[in-house]
């Protein structure tokens, strides 16, 4: 039965691999084929706030990955130089199922050997709360610029490893585009999981594409990015604390 999965794996994964046969040119859909939403959201405006970190899309991409809650959880690290404060995301993939319809999950883990460790953070995005607009079209496949909010925020250290999945929660695969050309990535190569097919933990995607990639993915900080560790509120009232027991002791000494 084991076997039988990986093979089935093996076969969802290559489906929509284009390691050998790169993408050349791209069939462009009359606007007959697109849904209304995707050519007129009205929720669709350009990410806004100050772009913290980014792995750009390209079109066509030269490859893409499954993603689907339950199936496979596909994950990609980011480091910043600074920290910041992460509430706004953005992504690119191909869609086989409505985007108008498609919820989603976004995970944040922390790092461990160059793999994702314990899970920080879980949001849940609603189809109505995702922005998404058409883009190109590739093999059949619409391919969507996706973006929402994340709240609450993600406050990221600097100079710290994490790594970010990003699922639809849906019947069917969709797919991630990869950032950059065949065997491009940064920092440490993306990784999946899918318990469905006996592979509980994550594992790099090299191996079964036959080259090491990440995956297209923006963060951007609506708010005021810290410059300094913001000082809790226990330290705040310890330090009037300590004001007011020097200026009772300084008053009490003048009398």
């Amino acid at each position: 039965m084991k076997k039988i999965s990986l093979v089935f794996l093996l076969i969802s994964l290559v489906c929509i691999s284009f390691a050998q046969t790169p993408l050349t040119a791209l069939e462009q859909p009359s606007k007959a084929k697109l849904p209304e939403q995707a050519i007129n959201n009205p929720n669709r405006n350009v990410p806004p706030g100050i772009l913290v970190y980014s792995q750009p899309f390209v079109c066509p991409p030269v490859n893409g990955f499954a993603i689907a809650e339950g199936i496979y959880e596909v994950a990609d690290d980011f480091s910043l130089t600074s920290s910041s404060t992460i509430d706004f995301i953005r992504l690119w993939s191909w869609m086989n199922d409505d985007p108008a319809n498609t919820s989603w999950i976004v995970r944040i883990y922390s790092n461990q050997s160059c793999l994702p460790s314990a899970l920080i953070g879980t949001w849940y995005i609603a189809a109505l709360d995702m922005n998404y607009e058409y883009v190109c079209n590739a093999y059949g496949y619409p391919i969507y610029d996706l973006s929402a909010n994340l709240t609450p925020a993600f406050i990221a250290d600097p100079n710290v490893y994490y790594w970010i999945s990003i699922s639809p929660i849906s019947g069917s695969n969709d797919y991630w585009n990869s950032y950059g050309n065949a065997g491009d990535y940064l920092n440490c190569q993306a990784v999946f999981k899918s318990p469905l097919y006996d592979i509980p933990n994550f594992v790099p995607i090299g191996p079964f594409v036959g080259y090491p990639f990440d995956f297209t993915f923006e963060l951007y900080s609506t708010g005021t990015v810290p410059s300094e560790i913001p000082v809790s509120n226990w330290a705040i009232g310890l330090g009037i604390f300590l004001i007011l027991s020097a200026a009772v002791l300084r008053f009490r000494r003048i009398i």
